[in-house]
């Protein structure tokens, strides 16, 4: 069976795009069905590079707040 793993946020799931790895599926939200869950391929160096995509959003996230 392949793995996935589902991304909450486009930003992250922009940047992994971006670095070649392949979404296998998008579906709705059930909370917000205007949202957009993003289901990824596991392979390769996917976890090194979603913890880093992850981290780098987290920090603008906290950078944003800061902000305000």
């Amino acid at each position: 069976m392949n793995q996935t793993k589902i991304v909450m946020y486009p930003n992250v799931a922009r940047k992994l795009l971006k670095l070649g790895y392949r979404i296998v599926d998008i579906k709705p939200k059930k909370e917000d069905v205007k949202s957009t869950l993003f289901v990824f391929a596991v392979e390769g160096n996917f976890e090194k590079d979603f913890n880093k995509a992850m981290s780098e959003f987290e920090t603008w996230l906290k950078d944003k707040e800061a902000d305000k």
